[in-house]
């Protein structure tokens, strides 16, 4: 039988000093990969644009407004999965020294980034780091934490 056992790990990662990232971390965070994010969404349009007509009527400009907002949510997702599949981090959190970890302790399955990642489609997520600090919605939902790099490599002999 199948017995949870996540509070007593969580325990463990807090006697190792391995303590989730503040939301000022996390705030650096996010405004590392949305500029990350711009960047590539703004090449791929410019490059959409060359190649597609521009609308020529009102109901072309309402499918180009749903076909952008996929795109943009398609694009978000992809760049956070394949960043924290492949690397446990993205841009953002290459650059401050964090990784995504289970709570567990454990490193993520592709399952939990896709879990997590699907989870910041949730309407107002990123205010849910007002309520539940130093985690969201999509962490508390795909059971991750982003805590950082240094504190994971010294508690796990990782240099």
């Amino acid at each position: 039988m199948y017995q949870d056992n996540s509070k007593d790990l969580l325990n463990d990662l807090n006697n190792r000093n391995i303590i989730p990232v503040n939301n000022s971390g996390r705030f650096a965070n996010l405004i590392i990969d949305t500029i990350v994010l711009m960047i590539i969404q703004q090449g791929i349009g410019q490059i959409t644009g060359l190649i597609t007509p521009a609308p020529s009527d009102f109901k072309d400009l309402n499918q180009v407004l749903i076909q952008t907002f996929l795109f943009s949510y398609s694009i978000n997702f992809l760049y956070y999965f394949i960043c924290e599949s492949t690397s446990s981090a993205t841009v953002g959190k290459l650059i401050t020294g964090t990784r995504v970890i289970r709570e567990d302790g454990f490193a993520c399955s592709n399952r939990d980034i896709a879990i997590r990642n699907l989870c910041r489609l949730i309407p107002f997520n990123g205010l849910s780091f007002l309520f539940n600090t130093p985690s969201g919605w999509h962490d508390t939902l795909s059971k991750t934490r982003v805590i950082k790099k240094e504190d994971w490599d010294r508690n796990f002999n990782l240099k």
